[in-house]
């Protein structure tokens, strides 16, 4: 009997507990209601409202047990029923405090038994009694004592999740709720505009692609978390708040292939994570998917997996962060705590939706402040890349500077030497025209002169009147030129051919006292005709490894000379001596007196000035110059000194053939 009884009381008590609280909004501030409400689901979602009614009377309705009431994604409609008290002469209102439900219809009973009927949504304009803006403001009905409790059945219908903050009360009350809420979305929307513009600066300034993803995913963060989760696009008009809420995920495809692109350059993954780009490819694959889908209409289809992607982007993402991390990438740490942010909001709303954890008024706000705190710290990985670049710039620019200055120098170097290039071809140009100088010199005078000396012999009008006598005399007094003429024109072609290519020797073994034995009989009558002596002092044998032509050429012009200027009645001296580098070869004459000056210029490079002899004999000054460079082309130095009336000329010549 006891039992009986039991059962009797609990099936009493069973509809007061499944029937909705009344809401004295005297006593009720700015909250949400979803505990004193009930529901019903309409599946085909064709019941009326005398069929709900029927369904309520039935005890159909179950009562809410959250403080949000999430009814999921379907394309079910659903009727919510709540009863309230409102305070007299004042005005009240329901607040549907999300902006993304299509259709939304609310039957309330006027005094008089008369059924009044609103509809809003988010894909209609704001009416007298429905303001359609970040959330959905329904004015209700006042009745005419605070004693009638009302009854209002409200039926929704979304192809997006329908979570319902339900929240009702005056307009002081809602006013306040409202200023609040605002400032708090107020921040971090100036916050995503400020780094959306100041990348987009930043990237037309320095045309880094990592910028442009980053503003992109900004701007894609804030069409999908704040025009359209929260709701401002009514700010930009009615079309644009249509347009948002039927294309709601171009916006979200946008934002996670912009950063899914941005954390490929970021993390440097085609060098850093060769292995791991398939996990970029295929984010992006799905998304694309999403964005087609989206462009087709598919809105109710996508809602059901979108926040699978995004959890999965994110935590894919976060993963590989970690790998280049790991692989030594300093600025991947930014990266792991901006994705950690928004790994944490993603997997608390994931587990919301699947009710393991509540959702709360701030439980809206916890999506827009993840993405804020990521954006925020991407936004210092990119200051720190920004300070990489910099810094890699002024390096740049340094290098560049000190390679401005080496190049400066080298070409400093360059033109220094150019410039002496320049004017040693200059002084070489300049001898070559006292070399030409020269030789038009010799061909006018010092081989004219001779030549018509015989003409004039030949051209003899009549060489008959000539005794014989006469004609000896003639042709004894012309040797002397033919002598000089042959002796100009040997000068000048060993010289020619040293001009024309550089002096070299052909070097043999010979005894050098055969050869001044030989000139000594070749100049005998010369130094006779001028009442000379010329006196041979040698070694018994003098072998050196040398030109023979051209030692033959140096001892010959050294030997004229000696002639030439030595005065009547004096001696010539030709010394060879053996030592230990070689043969020394000395040629002494007697002069009737050099100066310091003509001393210095005896053997001056490209010397070629001619003096008469003590007989009034004549030259070209070419038998010197010749000398020194046979003589060098020989390993040896020819050089002069004075030893009283005495010059002598001196030079050493290699005895042995070197290996």
């Amino acid at each position: 009997m006891r039992y009986l009884l039991v059962h009797i009381l609990f099936f009493i008590a069973l509809p007061l507990l499944a029937s909705p609280q009344v809401l004295d909004l005297q006593s009720s501030g700015y909250h949400n209601i979803g505990r004193k409400l009930s529901y019903l689901e309409d599946k085909p979602a064709k019941m009326s409202l005398q069929e709900i009614k029927a369904m309520d009377n039935a005890g159909k309705f179950r009562r809410s047990k959250n403080e949000i009431l999430d009814l999921g994604t379907s394309t079910s409609a659903f009727w919510i029923k709540f009863n309230y008290k409102n305070i007299p002469e004042r005005n009240s209102f329901l607040v549907i405090d999300v902006p993304n439900i299509e259709d939304i219809d609310l039957y309330t009973t006027l005094p008089g038994g008369k059924t009044e009927h609103l509809h809003g949504g988010s894909l209609y304009p704001s009416s007298e009694d429905v303001i359609s803006g970040k959330n959905f403001v329904f004015s209700l009905p006042d009745p005419d004592t605070g004693s009638v409790v009302q009854t209002v059945y409200m039926r929704v219908k979304s192809n997006n999740m329908m979570l319902l903050a339900l929240k009702i009360g005056t307009a002081e009350t809602l006013l306040k709720g409202f200023n609040s809420k605002t400032r708090f979305e107020l921040f971090y929307i100036g916050v995503l505009l400020t780094l959306m513009l100041f990348n987009l600066f930043l990237y037309f300034g320095l045309k880094d692609k990592m910028y442009l993803y980053y503003a992109l995913y900004v701007a894609g963060i804030f069409g999908y978390m704040i025009l359209y989760i929260r709701g401002y696009s009514y700010v930009f008009g009615n079309s644009t708040r249509i347009f948002l809420n039927l294309y709601p995920h171009l916006f979200a495809s946008l934002a996670c292939i912009s950063v899914i692109y941005f954390s490929k350059e970021f993390l440097s993954a085609k060098s850093r994570l060769k292995g791991y780009l398939w996990i970029f490819n295929a984010l992006i694959i799905g998304w694309l998917v999403i964005l087609a889908i989206g462009l087709f209409g598919g809105k109710l289809m996508i809602s059901r997996s979108v926040n699978v992607l995004f959890l999965s982007t994110g935590l894919l993402l976060w993963l590989v962060g970690f790998k280049a991390f790991l692989n030594g990438h300093r600025p991947a740490i930014y990266f792991l705590l901006a994705w950690s942010f928004i790994c944490i909001a993603l997997v608390y709303l994931f587990l919301a939706r699947l009710e393991l954890l509540p959702y709360h008024d701030w439980s809206f706000e916890v999506g827009p402040m993840g993405f804020t705190f990521e954006l925020l710290f991407l936004a210092f990985g990119l200051a720190d890349h920004y300070n990489t670049l910099r810094r890699d710039k002024i390096a740049a620019q340094k290098e560049n500077m000190e390679l401005i200055i080496s190049e400066q120098a080298r070409l400093e170097v360059v033109v220094k030497q150019r410039t002496e290039r320049y004017l040693e071809a200059v002084r070489t140009l300049e001898a070559s025209n006292a070399v030409k100088d020269k030789l038009f010199s010799i061909i006018a005078h010092d081989l004219r002169s001779p030549f018509n000396s015989l003409k004039s012999i030949f051209f003899l009008t009549d060489m008959d009147l000539l005794e014989l006598n006469e004609l000896k005399m003639l042709l004894n007094s012309s040797k002397e030129n033919i002598d000089q003429i042959y002796h100009t024109l040997d000068n000048l072609l060993y010289w020619a051919k040293s001009q024309m290519e550089s002096v070299s020797s052909d070097p043999v073994s010979f005894d050098l006292k055969e050869m001044a034995e030989g000139l000594m009989l070749v100049y005998g009558p010369l130094a006779k005709s001028k009442r000379l002596e010329l006196v041979l002092q040698t070694d018994s044998a003098c072998p050196v490894f040398a030109d023979e032509n051209q030692v033959q050429l140096v001892l010959r012009n050294l030997m004229d000379n000696a002639i030439k200027f030595t005065p009547i009645g004096q001696q010539v001296t030709l010394v060879l001596s053996n030592g230990e580098d070689g043969v020394y070869v000395t040629v002494d004459n007697v002069t009737a007196g050099v100066s310091e000056l003509q001393l210095e210029n005896l053997l001056r490079e490209n010397n070629h000035l001619s003096t008469r002899g003590t007989a009034k004999e004549s030259g070209v000054g070419l038998g010197l110059l010749l000398a020194r460079e046979y003589i060098s082309a020989n390993k040896g130095v020819l050089k002069v000194r004075v030893e009283g009336h005495h010059v002598i000329f001196y030079f050493s010549l290699p005895a042995l053939v070197e290996k």
